[in-house]
């Protein structure tokens, strides 16, 4: 999950004790460079620069001022920062560059421009399609999940070119791209796709039977749980008893939104406390006003951050079963921050924990009811078709719920 501590000051409806130190003061008293010295004294919330520090200023001081040879000081500056980040050996912490980070910023407003697909590199010789939003440019250009995207135009994706191939995917609304395509049968198309600008939908909801709903959650961005607690009381209205939650190959988001669903779904008690690096202490606990139906929800190994904690602390509390695989495992928050180059860094600043206490850190969530997919079915989950009936997990669900 996202720590945005600004949000989190100005959430006020679940009831919350919260100790915040802020002390995020940056004095800049002397800072000179030199050929091979450096002076420089640098106060970072009352905190003074140690050596390893000042040694990475003065050795890209020194590469940028006296390095012979030609290159690129926006790839070293970009290379060197996510190779700090990836030897704190933390899989959640990253860097972006401000491409990425641009990306991201559109992304959690849930609005940007692109063609509608999740996508993973692995071997570095493809980009896999893990995801593909229904009705978006790619899904209407008849891109469907587990393709591979093998070229980018005219550039073919390697080791080397697969980062300058994404972003060539990036683009204007209204322009045009053209992909090489291999479907699961390995055979290849080239595809002509128009970028748009995209607003996901952030929550879905239906019946399955007269006495159920189902509340699709594609992520935890802003505005989620607003949603979230809107399908809730819709499908109250239509009589429902009974209501199943989908937080399958769901990636998580912001604290504030999961709360603020919890707080709708449950009685009154504690529901997440975070703890920083100073053994400062964020709370959360829920009202006793809440919508007392029966509960289930979905989960798989691709439910992340929020969407396993919405899972755990409702099996936790007795609310809902859960069902599908095990989750993930992550326990750790993150606070992005900007940086002078355009990019930045989103590092662990917090451990989350459960309202009991328990920490979902390389554990996860373990299921009620095991249920797995197939990989054909999983396939079809992820691209939205896969029909009710070869849904094993929908199905337990429904089957558990009608006892």
């Amino acid at each position: 999950m996202e720590n945005n501590y600004q949000s989190v000051e100005n959430y006020t409806k679940p009831k919350k004790r919260i100790s915040l130190k802020i002390a995020i003061a940056i004095s800049l008293l002397s800072f000179m460079f030199g050929a091979g010295s450096v002076i420089a004294v640098i106060m970072f919330a009352g905190n003074s620069v140690d050596a390893n520090q000042l040694s990475v200023m003065q050795a890209m001081s020194l590469t940028k001022g006296r390095f012979v040879g030609s290159y690129d000081w926006d790839v070293v500056t970009d290379k060197t920062l996510s190779q700090m980040v990836n030897t704190l050996d933390d899989r959640w912490s990253y860097y972006l560059t401000e491409e990425e980070y641009q990306r991201k910023l559109e992304m959690d407003a849930n609005e940007f421009v692109g063609i509608g697909v999740s996508i993973s590199v692995t071997e570095h010789d493809a980009i896999y399609v893990m995801e593909v939003t229904k009705d978006g440019p790619a899904y209407k250009a008849g891109i469907r999940a587990n393709e591979a995207i093998i070229a980018v135009e005219d550039i073919f994706i390697t080791e080397e070119t697969w980062q300058e191939a994404i972003g060539a995917i990036a683009g204007d609304a209204g322009t045009t791209i053209s992909l090489l395509v291999q479907n699961k049968e390995k055979q290849f198309r080239w595809v002509d796709v128009t970028r748009a600008i995209i607003h996901p939908q952030l929550v879905t909801y239906r019946t399955v039977t007269d006495e159920i709903g189902l509340i699709r959650i594609e992520s935890f961005i802003d505005d989620t749980g607003e949603a979230f607690v809107e399908a809730v009381n819709k499908l109250e209205n239509k009589g429902v008893t009974s209501i199943i939650f989908d937080v399958r190959n769901n990636p998580g988001g912001y604290v504030k939104e999961v709360i603020h669903m919890l707080d709708h779904i449950v009685p009154q008690g504690k529901l997440f406390y975070s703890e920083d690096i100073d053994g400062e202490v964020i709370e959360y606990y829920s009202d006793q006003n809440y919508v007392d139906l029966s509960y289930a929800v979905l989960v798989n190994e691709n439910s992340y951050s929020a969407a396993e904690f919405l899972a755990g602390q409702l099996q936790e509390m007795n609310c809902a079963v859960v069902i599908g695989e095990s989750t993930i495992g992550k326990g750790y928050a993150q606070q992005v921050f900007p940086l002078p180059n355009g990019g930045a860094i989103g590092i662990s600043t917090s451990e989350y924990y459960t309202g009991s206490g328990r920490s979902l850190a390389d554990v996860g969530v373990t299921p009620d009811e095991f249920v797995a997919l197939t990989q054909e079915q999983n396939i079809a989950l992820m691209s939205g078709q896969l029909e009710d009936f070869d849904d094993k997990q929908l199905q337990k669900a429904i089957e558990y719920l009608k006892q």
